[in-house]
């Protein structure tokens, strides 16, 4: 469980994130144009910092289901926060996915005024 957090989880949600700045960067969406890419920005930035967070507690159910011992009280309440966190992280995921799929709330300040010097020129 830590190992595929730690290997494969964490750098797949990074290269995720940064593929998606590195691609905002050069689509007509921009990265700083429309608001539900700068939400969609945010949001993959809280889920990462979330799990982040989240990576003691993982590695210390991992290292307390190999030694086979009963989980204390403490390690407990670490189990119902991942599983809380993972189920909320899921449902947080489908956020974006409907964001680039609606497209909503249009340009944002800086977006409009460049839109309008393209306009003028």
């Amino acid at each position: 469980m830590d190992l595929i957090t730690l290997v494969v989880i964490v750098p797949l949600l990074g290269s995720a994130l940064l593929l998606g700045i590195i691609q905002a960067l050069f689509t007509p969406w921009r990265l700083l144009d429309h608001w539900w890419v700068l939400a969609k920005l945010v949001i993959s930035i809280a889920i990462l910092a979330v799990l982040l967070a989240q990576l003691p507690g993982i590695a210390s159910l991992a290292d307390a289901s190999v030694a086979r011992l009963p989980f204390p009280p403490e390690l407990r309440r670490i189990q119902l926060s991942v599983v809380v966190h993972s189920a909320a992280g899921l449902i947080v995921l489908l956020i974006p996915l409907l964001l680039s799929i609606y497209k909503p709330w249009g340009l944002t300040a800086f977006g409009r005024r460049k839109a309008e010097r393209r306009l003028r020129r």
